[in-house]
């Protein structure tokens, strides 16, 4: 009498799936950033091309540029913490475009 058998194959199978899983999640996280960074540079351009003179914004001029700067770094960190290759190149961008966003911020 034997009961259901499992093999290491479909373990192996099942562990593959779930990693791919994690994996689509993250790529569509990363593209969800992408499309906000991108929302915001085509914002930014709208707006710095539809004024016929400069007015200051606090919004447009202040907290859109230092979110996209944010946005970036956090991305460049981000892929340094998961990527074995090039991560140190990851990390020192990371942390020279969250330095000088820092910097832009405050």
């Amino acid at each position: 009498m034997s009961g259901p058998r499992c093999d290491d194959d479909d373990v192996e199978a099942g562990q593959k799936s779930a990693s791919l899983a994690g994996i689509d999640r993250t790529r569509s996280a990363v593209f969800a950033v992408f499309g906000c960074l991108a929302a915001m540079m085509a914002g930014y351009v709208a707006w710095l091309v539809g004024r016929p003179h400069f007015s200051y914004s606090l919004l447009w001029n202040g907290w859109m540029p230092d979110g996209f700067e944010l946005l970036v770094s956090g991305l460049c960190i981000a892929r340094g913490l998961v990527r074995q290759a090039g991560r140190a190149v990851a990390l020192a961008l990371g942390f020279g475009l969250l330095s000088w966003s820092l910097g832009d911020t405050t």
